[in-house]
């Protein structure tokens, strides 16, 4: 998740006016979801569970449905483009750099529809109901569990999504400290493995296991690319700090460097004096 901006403009814009007000807060997560490019992966799943988070804890079943719905809209509105390109799927938001002005953007990770890309067909509410037990139990038919067998409309992808808690003896992976430094020479910020760790996994504890995954190694790794993705700052990263553990932070540093000064400037004066 990316942080963007919303031009006063867009309140009176006639495009957005013509949108449900739902569909409206649904088209501005899409653009902290996509990447600098406008892209993101399409995954229902996923864009609810970024966007919607509670409310997918709360009633997925409801919040799969209306989101589905809403991108659907969007996508008919041709506010967004939802396609096949290179066997995945993926998102676009349609006349991006009209919406969102990004300096110094990351190198696109995602390819942006073209003529040879496919659209793709939206979810029917038979299969968002799978979907829903497919989360609810973490098996893809219910009459089948442990016998590799999946419902005939099924995704495999949704199917084999079963989640399970955090093992207590979890650490980092020697292809996670390569994929940080590979990041890293690509340009990217610099990530701290051990320590990024430790947020995850607290992160995960403070939630009392909500977020339960069937691959935490690859959830990890994309903890990872997330923060190579956050831009260089002058300032450390302060991880998921509040705004104001974020501004006690800075003010901490700004006085550390101001009493450093003011240490140099008394033994200058000494050093005059005597």
């Amino acid at each position: 998740m990316r942080i963007r901006s919303i031009k006063p403009e867009f309140w009176r814009s006639d495009d957005i006016a013509a949108l449900d007000w739902f569909d409206r807060l649904l088209f501005i997560g899409l653009w902290s979801y996509v990447d600098d490019n406008g892209v993101g992966r399409y995954h229902l799943i996923d864009i609810c569970a970024d966007l919607f988070a509670p409310d997918l804890a709360r009633d997925s079943q409801e919040t799969l449905k209306r989101v589905s719905e809403g991108l659907r809209r969007l996508c008919d509105s041709d506010m967004i483009q939802v396609y096949e390109a290179d066997g995945q799927k993926f998102v676009f938001v349609t006349n991006w750099e009209k919406h969102q002005r990004v300096n110094h953007p990351n190198t696109p990770r995602y390819p942006r529809p073209s003529n040879d890309s496919q659209p793709l067909l939206f979810d029917s509410p038979e299969s968002l109901l799978r979907v829903t037990e497919t989360l609810k139990t973490g098996t893809g038919e219910q009459g089948n569990r442990g016998t590799g067998e999946q419902g005939n409309n099924i995704p495999a992808k949704q199917v084999s999504r079963s989640r399970s808690k955090l093992p207590d003896d979890w650490v980092p992976k020697r292809s996670h400290y390569e994929l940080a430094a590979k990041m890293e020479s690509e340009g990217k910020s610099s990530v701290d493995v051990d320590d990024l760790a430790a947020q995850f996994r607290d992160t995960i504890a403070a939630t009392g296991n909500k977020y339960k995954y069937k691959d935490f190694d690859r959830a990890f790794s994309t903890w990872i690319r997330r923060h190579a993705d956050e831009p260089r700052r002058g300032r450390p990263f302060t991880g998921y700090l509040t705004k104001t553990q974020k501004a006690q932070a800075e003010w901490d540093e700004d006085r550390r460097i101001h009493d450093q000064l003011a240490a140099e400037e008394r033994m200058t004066q000494h050093a005059v004096e005597n």
